[in-house]
């Protein structure tokens, strides 16, 4: 498990206002299936604190079939941008 580069940062949200990285995404699932992404921020929502980005269809499934090893409980960005806006 690696960090992104910078030419790999597919989840800022300037990179898709450019239209879909598939060059990128393909580079990540090849050769960083798994890589940590700093989380942008979007709008008034601030940056958050990243997450894992998962990028092939197996570990995906696998992912998502065990919650019992992969669990956002202690929280997650989401959580974070909700109470962020609502104050």
């Amino acid at each position: 498990m690696t960090r992104l580069g910078a030419e790999d940062d597919v989840f800022d949200p300037a990179v898709f206002a450019r239209g879909v990285p598939h060059e990128a995404l393909r580079r990540l699932r090849d050769e960083r299936p798994v890589a940590w992404q700093d989380e942008h921020a979007v709008g008034d929502w601030p940056a958050g604190p990243g997450f894992w980005a998962v990028t092939r269809y197996d570990d995906v499934r696998y992912v998502l079939r065990t919650p019992e090893v992969f669990s956002s409980a202690r929280g997650h960005g989401w959580e974070r941008r909700r109470i962020s806006r609502s104050t």
